[in-house]
């Protein structure tokens, strides 16, 4: 009898073995394996799935406004925050809403998006939350506020171009696992050859950040295998997320059906209106700016034109002396930077890059009198068309040529080629102070500059600088790996690493700035993490405010600190 038990055992168990080995190796529905599988009942019904999920909180126009987003599988009766001050007494509950995302793949996939408003919050105070509805709740999670402004330092985490895959800068190696990292939780992950820790979920935890921004370019990508992949990236970033305000913007990777599941998935200030593609918010002393560089790539000129009146719009307002007063900092942000010395081409590789001079396009002008030679573009002009069976009018480019020609008088009417909606020269009129970009993978740190000419300040370059000073941090780590950079640095470009790293980003006070790239790639001990590159700088506004001055006016203030760009630990 012991002897039939013991083989029935070893059959069962041998059973169990080959079911399991047989399940993994069935592709999951999208082939991913964070893909979806929607449990069935006995009847073969659809199960309805109401667990929140993707947890993930955004600054609204300041930070006493926070909208907290989650995701659903199945349409819930409500979208409700349960929050307070204390973790076991949340005892104020605000309602939001939901709407239907349907993803653009062959699968259709569906999900629910729910938004919740949380207001009048107070500063430097901690709240605990939980979201969902009566169907299903959520872990509790907590976050808090940033301090009122100037009264202790600001400190972000920044970074662009981190993926589900080879998330460098999401997590720590341990032993020897190599570089194939995938999400199967939001607080572990692991890798073929080993396990891994998340790294900024330790440095968000312990108090290090008030806010995050990725500046552009996730997952790698979201909408790859029927949005499973993005499903991925959300679930692998709630362990962040859910505890900082996580401040993002499009990059070129997000731009699959018209950038929908970016669009859809986070919420960012004034996302009512643009959609999180360009928005801006107040944070300390602090007045930052995010940008949408694609709608230069991807956009209508309508879209250039709207982004473009509104960051004037935008600027006007933050450049008034009260404003300016209130927050002396200016920080944009965007995904593709007007200046590289990488090897791969990019358009910041070009002197007449997109973002930074604007799109070409003719304009009408008239000669001013007679034997001027000028460059005349011949046999290329705009010209109306009606797109076939719309009866919609299209403005189209015919063949172009350059000639050079003699003005045979005045009144004679030529086509010059000129750059419309370029970015620069605003953020330059304007004594924007940062302007934080991505796309490549690698980090670059920029002398101050304007049209490729270095611009420092009058005692040292970082101290009250005559112009923007540009940073390029997309090494956060994916699938691309990292960027070359050319065998000769340009004059313009300070610091150069080729290392899977990130940025902390601290505004100290009203007059200055710390900023230090940390390498991610250093393995062993306590040797893991590397400050790469530092330095401080002197705020100064060289801009000029047409609303409140007739010409460029400085800050004035002692050079007390200094930047540094040695490598240290």
């Amino acid at each position: 009898m012991t002897e039939l038990l013991v083989r029935a055992w070893k059959v069962a168990a041998l059973l169990v073995l080959l079911q399991s080995l047989i399940a993994a190796q069935l592709p999951s529905r999208s082939g991913h394996p964070n893909a979806v599988v929607v449990p069935l009942s006995e009847e073969g019904e659809k199960v309805p799935q109401w667990q929140p999920r993707h947890v993930h909180l955004a600054y609204g126009q300041n930070t006493s406004s926070v909208v907290v987003t989650w995701s659903t599988l199945s349409p819930t009766t409500e979208s409700v925050v349960e929050w307070g001050v204390d973790l076991f007494d949340l005892n104020t509950r605000t309602a939001g809403n939901s709407s239907v995302f349907v993803d653009g793949g062959s699968l259709a996939s569906t999900q629910y998006i729910h938004r919740v408003h949380l207001n009048a919050l107070q500063p430097s105070t901690t709240y605990y939350y939980h979201v969902g509805s009566s169907n299903g709740w959520s872990a509790v999670f907590g976050f808090k506020t940033a301090a009122n402004a100037g009264e202790k330092p600001l400190r972000l985490a920044v970074y662009g171009d981190l993926g589900v895959t080879n998330a460098q800068s999401l997590t720590r190696t341990s032993g020897t696992a190599q570089n194939q990292w995938y999400c199967t939780a939001p607080v572990v992950l692991h890798s073929t050859q080993g396990t891994v820790l998340c790294r900024l979920q330790q440095e968000a935890h312990e108090g290090m950040y008030d806010a995050v921004l990725h500046v552009g370019d996730m997952a790698y990508n979201m909408d790859t295998e029927n949005g499973s992949v993005g499903d991925a990236f959300m679930d692998q970033i709630e362990s962040i997320a859910a505890y900082l305000p996580y401040m993002t913007c499009p990059g070129n990777h997000e731009s699959a059906y018209h950038f929908s599941q970016y669009r859809s998935r986070f919420s960012m200030p004034q996302y009512e209106v643009t959609e999180s593609l360009y928005y801006s918010f107040n944070m300390g002393l602090v007045h930052f700016i995010a940008l949408s560089t694609e709608v230069y790539y991807y956009g209508a000129l309508r879209e250039i034109n709207k982004q473009y009146q509104w960051l004037l719009q935008d600027l006007q307002a933050a450049t008034s002396p009260a404003a300016r007063a209130e927050r002396p900092w200016i920080i944009v942000y965007g995904h593709r930077p007007m200046y590289c010395s990488t090897r791969d081409q990019d358009d910041c590789t070009n002197h007449n890059c997109r973002t930074r001079v604007g799109l070409p396009l003719l304009h009408w002008c008239v000669a001013a009198r007679t034997g001027v030679l000028l460059l005349e573009l011949v046999c290329c002009c705009w010209n109306w068309c009606v797109a076939a069976g719309t009866g919609v009018l299209l403005l189209e480019l015919v063949c172009c040529c350059w000639n050079w020609c003699v003005a045979a008088g005045t009144g004679v009417l030529l086509l010059k080629l000129v750059h419309w909606y370029g970015l620069e020269s605003v953020l330059y009129e304007y004594g924007v102070d940062l302007a934080i970009w991505a796309h490549e993978h690698a980090y670059e740190r920029l002398y101050p500059i304007y049209n490729y000419t270095v611009l420092p300040g009058l005692d040292h370059p970082y101290v009250n600088p005559r112009g923007p000073v540009h940073f390029t941090t997309g090494s956060a780590g994916c699938n691309e790996k990292l960027d070359d950079f050319k065998l000769v640095q340009p004059e313009w470009s300070a610091v150069r690493i080729n290392e899977y790293g990130y940025t902390r980003l601290t505004v100290h006070n009203a007059s200055h700035l710390y900023w230090e790239q940390v390498a991610d790639d250093q393995v062993g001990g306590s040797r893991w993490r590397m400050t790469r590159d530092s330095w401080w700088t002197q705020c100064g506004w060289y801009g000029m405010n047409t609303a409140a001055s007739s010409a460029p006016h400085r800050h004035s203030g002692k050079p007390l600190l200094f930047m540094r760009s040695t490598t240290h630990r």
